[in-house]
Order: structure tokens, then C-alpha cells, then sequence
């Protein structure tokens, strides 16, 4: 309240000007029962305030500050717009009609409720800060492969290739399966029955 206090003398600052010259219309002067239009202004500015803060973030500047927060006692917590409505209007009404005394029903209900709270089935609750839980790390299973790679250093110079005689594709032959001894293709056919043993 001591927040909405000082940011409506600031707009009653600006309106002051605005009612003087509004003085002699029919916009002047008293309008509701004894209400003026700047009187209507800050109280539809205040109403604003007060349900879309609390439907919104569930807590006014004043509550933050606080670290407090307005819940629905009904459901999941989630505060309905009506409800919001009814509790910043009716329900506040209510609670300051006879000099406030709807509100120190907190101090005699064991869930700490106004009287705009147990009309709208809502709760202040103190926000806590959450710990934070030590999470265990698995590590993962490392997938192996059976695949040998291919990584043989190199001690000489690789053969050139030269006219296609049978005894330099033997060479060759004997080269790739030096280089590569797993993979299939490098496997002299007579030795097809012992892939498993032969390295």
C-alpha cells in the first residue's frame, strides 16, 4: 500500500491540473456519490494494478519484496481471473470495511486468511528458495567395436604398380593384406575357413 501511496500522489500530481479545468463541466465535481474523476482514475488504476500483478506474477511489488505469493487453494495452485478479480475487489472491500478488520482474521486462522481469501479460496504462502539436488552422474557405456582400424604405421614405401604381371598383383595382394589384415577382400581364398584366427 505504501508503494500504491506514492505512485498515485505522483498521478494526483498530473490530474490536479486536469480537474481545474474540468471544474465548471459536467465532469467536474462530484460524479459518484461523492467520488470525483480523479478519484475514479486512481481507483480503476489501482484495481489494475492490483489483479494484474497478482494474476500474473501472484505478487505485488510489496508481496516480492516479502517473498510472498498468492495461491489457489483449489486445483493446482493456478489462480483464476475472476477469482483475482473478486479478491481485488469485493474481497478487499470487505476486508477494509470497518477499519480493516478483515484482515486480521490472519492472525486467528491457522492458514493465515483474510477475509478477500477465504471468499476467493486463496492463500499467501512464502516463497522459499529451492536447494539444489545433488545429481549422480552415470557415466555411459562406452560401445566397442570389433572393427580393427585401420592404422598401420607405414615402415616402407608402398610398392608402384607397374605392368599387370601376375607376380607384381601378388605382391600387391600381399601388401594390402599387410596393411589391412581383417578386412575380407585381403584374405587369400584357401584361408577363408580361419577369418577368426588369423590376425
Amino acid at each position: 500500500f505504501i508503494i500504491v501511496m506514492i505512485a498515485l500522489s505522483v498521478i494526483d500530481t498530473f490530474m490536479t491540473p486536469i480537474v481545474s479545468v474540468l471544474e465548471d463541466t459536467p465532469l467536474g465535481g462530484e460524479l459518484l456519490f461523492q467520488y470525483t474523476l480523479a478519484d475514479i482514475i486512481e481507483y480503476l488504476l489501482t484495481i489494475v494494478y492490483f489483479v494484474s500483478m497478482t494474476y500474473f506474477t501472484g505478487a505485488t511489488l510489496g508481496k516480492k519484496l516479502l517473498k510472498l505469493k498468492v495461491i489457489s487453494v483449489k486445483g493446482d495452485g493456478k489462480l483464476k481471473l475472476f477469482d483475482v478479480i473478486y479478491r481485488e475487489t469485493i474481497g478487499r472491500y470487505l476486508s477494509d470495511v470497518f477499519g480493516g478488520i478483515g484482515y486480521l482474521t490472519v492472525a486467528f486462522t491457522d492458514e493465515k486468511k483474510a477475509i478477500h481469501d477465504m471468499l476467493c479460496d486463496t492463500r499467501v504462502v512464502e516463497v522459499r528458495r529451492k536447494q539444489a539436488v545433488p545429481v549422480r552422474t552415470v557415466a555411459a557405456p562406452v560401445e566397442t567395436s570389433n572393427e580393427t582400424p585401420d592404422m598401420v604405421p607405414k615402415m616402407v614405401e608402398e610398392p608402384v604398380a607397374q605392368s599387370g604381371s601376375p607376380v607384381e598383383e601378388h605382391v600387391q595382394a600381399q601388401w594390402n593384406r599387410i596393411l589391412n589384415p581383417q578386412r575380407e577382400e585381403n584374405i587369400p581364398p584357401c584361408e577363408e575357413q580361419n577369418i577368426e584366427g588369423d590376425s
